[in-house]
């Protein structure tokens, strides 16, 4: 990593996982981050990684892919530097609370499937998606945020997150894909920005009534997507018109 302020410039190790808030040559506040809380864990030991150098004309890149994450902590910050999550990276892990970077650009399909008891995740901005089945089965995520930076929501991204009851959609997001919501049960509020322009017929399934939160402009200019919004047995939503 490097400083921003004193410039100074150092390696991430498992002593200074925990130390990403600050710099530990001059003290300052280093960027990147969202708040996380004192018992978050950063073991770089317990992530596998793949290195890529790709050669760009007289310019050599460097792209990093976190693989898959190997340890037991419950609450975790991803090191800095990584550029995209891989496929299954953290399928079924028992972890309670991920913490993700700035500088992330994509998130692979099911990185995150089957993390069962996953509660809460950071989502950065830079990412443009979520993959088809990225979170599925996460059945204890109870709320998540998309960032403006993500275009469209893959099929069955949150396909069985039984407890998932509150989603907000960034200004930005553009397209719900078939099942991306399906079987979210205890779904009660979805936040949707003015540019969402498509929804599947069956993005969204659950048996619980949704207030639907979206300017007036997008409900007389979408009236047809408010009707996407129903019960698993056929009810209409409250936010019909």
């Amino acid at each position: 990593m490097k400083c921003p302020h004193c410039k100074s410039t150092w390696t991430v190790s498992a002593d200074l996982g925990m130390n990403l808030r600050n710099c530990p040559f001059c003290g300052a506040a280093l960027p990147g981050y969202p708040a996380f809380p004192a018992n978050a864990v950063c073991r770089p030991e317990d992530f596998q990684f793949d290195d890529e150098y790709p050669v760009h004309g007289n310019h050599t890149a460097f792209i990093r892919t976190l693989k898959k994450y190997t340890g037991t902590d419950r609450i975790i910050v991803i090191p800095p530097g990584v550029d995209y999550i891989g496929a299954g990276a953290f399928s079924n892990c028992p972890v309670w609370e991920i913490y993700v970077p700035q500088g992330l650009r994509a998130i692979d399909s099911s990185a995150f499937k089957g993390c069962h008891v996953l509660r809460k995740i950071s989502l950065p901005g830079g990412i443009t998606s979520i993959p088809p089945h990225a979170f599925e089965g996460c059945h204890s995520l109870e709320e998540i945020e998309i960032p403006g930076s993500v275009q469209i929501i893959g099929s069955k991204a949150f396909w069985f997150c039984l407890n998932l009851e509150h989603v907000k959609l960034r200004e930005g997001v553009r397209k719900i894909d078939s099942q991306a919501f399906a079987f979210c049960n205890r779904m009660r509020v979805i936040e949707i920005p003015d540019s969402l322009e498509e929804i599947h017929p069956n993005a969204i399934h659950c048996s619980e009534e949704i207030q639907v939160i979206a300017s007036e402009h997008w409900k007389k200019a979408h009236p047809d997507l408010l009707n996407r919004f129903y019960y698993i047995h056929g009810n209409w939503d409250s936010g019909r018109p």
